[in-house]
């Protein structure tokens, strides 16, 4: 028995020394974890330091970087999820906010402004945005008033054709104009134009008309047309006269000079007289009046003087009366 005792005894402190290693072991492996994970923690602040920073100087990218490795670490990390969906906000917003100054400088007003409307007014660009949405505006405002001017002086270069009688040139080129600027065109301005069309169209049918029926020698029928289409030419250009109001005068001119020549024939000189003065008010230096007065200047007194009648009848109408009631 005592000559087993020094091995027991050895046994003993060979199981000591083993659970003296062990336990020393444990106690390295668990300094190591606690101090590894106080690694990882440290790591982590410095990087969710490091995103907000970035995210508070509007980098949005690389915020977008260390946040995404952060929830890899930590997913239910407090705010930080929440502050990723920010920043990719901001990101998209900021995308946009290029891409409408991009249009803008470009002078695509509408589609600029369109796209600076869709920030969202959480945005730190809501309010630059908001300020070039309004200089937008302003430049868009002056532009449309600008290709307005041009467009009414289109306008008023397509009632020069009229003017001269080129019709179909005028209409055409009103069609044109309608079609070819339907963004720009108001209520108000397109009711005009396509009235001026509707007006030129029956100018135009009154017109081809009434110099049938003046050809046919149906003078009341074709005076009644050209009533009509002095009171539409007056809608299209005002008092000013045209190639149409010009025609018209001339054949109502004439008239009065046929019948003139009528009275003549049978020794009326006086009342001839009068209707080649109304030929005049009519039509102001009609040769065949003037040829006329002369002709019969010797053979009346008191000869009715042209520059003593009125140099305008207001009422286009009153040269149709004339002409119907001078029989």
């Amino acid at each position: 028995m005592k000559k087993n005792q020094p091995f027991i005894r050895n046994e003993i402190l060979l199981f000591f020394v083993i659970s003296s290693v062990f336990i020393c072991y444990v106690q390295v492996q668990a300094n190591n974890i606690i101090n590894s994970e106080n690694f990882l923690e440290s790591s982590m602040d410095l990087n969710l330091k490091t995103a907000n920073e970035l995210f508070n100087k509007y980098m949005w990218d690389e915020a977008i970087n260390y946040y995404n490795e952060i929830l890899k670490v930590c997913p239910n990390c407090l705010n930080v999820e929440s502050n990723l969906q920010k920043a990719m906000a901001e990101q998209a917003n900021k995308i946009l906010l290029k891409e409408g100054l991009s249009l803008l400088s470009k002078g695509n007003y509408s589609k600029g402004i369109e796209k600076l409307d869709t920030i969202s007014k959480s945005s730190v660009y809501y309010n630059e945005a908001l300020i070039e949405i309004k200089i937008a505006q302003a430049h868009c405002k002056q532009k449309k008033n600008t290709e307005k001017n041009e467009l009414k002086k289109q306008i008023e270069k397509t009632l020069q054709y009229y003017k001269k009688g080129n019709l179909d040139t005028a209409i055409n080129q009103l069609l044109l104009l309608k079609q070819n600027n339907i963004d720009l065109l108001d209520s108000q301005l397109e009711l005009g134009l396509s009235q001026l069309i509707e007006d030129m169209t029956k100018v135009q049918y009154l017109s081809d008309q009434g110099e049938r029926e003046y050809k046919n020698k149906k003078l009341n029928v074709a005076s009644s047309l050209w009533k009509e289409l002095l009171q539409t030419e007056e809608k299209i250009i005002g008092k000013a006269s045209s190639f149409y109001s010009n025609r018209i005068y001339i054949h109502i001119a004439t008239e009065f000079c046929r019948k003139a020549q009528l009275l003549i024939q049978s020794g009326d000189y006086v009342q001839a007289n009068n209707l080649c003065d109304k030929a005049l008010n009519v039509k102001p230096n009609f040769k065949e009046a003037l040829l006329i007065k002369k002709n019969i200047s010797g053979k009346i007194s008191n000869t009715t003087n042209v520059s003593n009648l009125p140099k305008e009848i207001k009422d286009p109408n009153e040269f149709i009366n004339l002409i119907i009631n001078s029989d």
